[in-house]
């Protein structure tokens, strides 16, 4: 499940007319809403969650077309045997 403050990525196409812009592209979520609109391209209606990248901006990536990146884990600080004897 997605939330606000996750880190994800836009890894698919939008669902109606298969764009490809906005793959790459790595953000931290600002916002979460629910939308209905027409697609800016083929004019296909949809309802959506979106996710917003930026509060300032207008627009937002569809759910469906998001991973969520999970932190990385912590690494162990445990010195090893090999590094004292350097």
């Amino acid at each position: 499940m997605i939330k606000v403050g996750d880190l994800v990525c836009v890894t698919k196409s939008t669902s109606c007319c298969k764009r490809t812009d906005g793959i790459g592209t790595h953000f931290i979520v600002q916002g979460k809403v629910n939308i209905s609109g027409h697609c800016s391209y083929c004019k296909e209606v949809y309802n959506a969650v979106a996710l917003i990248p930026d509060l300032a901006m207008y627009g937002g990536y569809d759910i469906n077309r998001c991973i969520k990146i999970d932190p990385p884990a912590l690494q162990d600080e445990t010195t090893t045997e090999k590094e004292l004897a350097l």
